[in-house]
């Protein structure tokens, strides 16, 4: 199944906007009237953004994906490295950006 099929037929009122463009309700917080757009863009990337606020990391929790499904199967292996560097505490990131001060200076 591609990935947009997989991420749409978990959100609710979706209805198509245009070639590889949607509206859903936001499924991370009570959404009545569709407040969520989609796109899947020409590299195989997929929008995502909630008007009411809400973050990618929720939209995604609320349907039980991972960053990886909104991008193709070839970024695979960038998403995962991202998301582990991302979860680096502060401290660590502090750390490394001392050291690339340092490399750079």
């Amino acid at each position: 199944m591609p990935k947009i099929n997989a991420l749409l037929s978990g959100l609710q009122n979706v209805k198509p906007r245009g070639p590889g463009r949607w509206i859903a309700c936001c499924p991370a917080h009570d959404d009545r009237n569709p407040s969520m757009t989609i796109r899947e863009v020409e590299d195989g990337r997929i929008l995502i953004h909630c008007f009411a606020g809400c973050g990618v990391d929720s939209i995604l929790g609320a349907l039980s994906l991972t960053a990886e499904a909104l991008f193709p199967d070839n970024c695979a292996c960038l998403v995962r490295s991202i998301v582990r560097s991302s979860a680096r505490s502060d401290s660590a990131r502090a750390r490394s950006a001392h050291i690339w001060r340092e490399l750079i200076f």
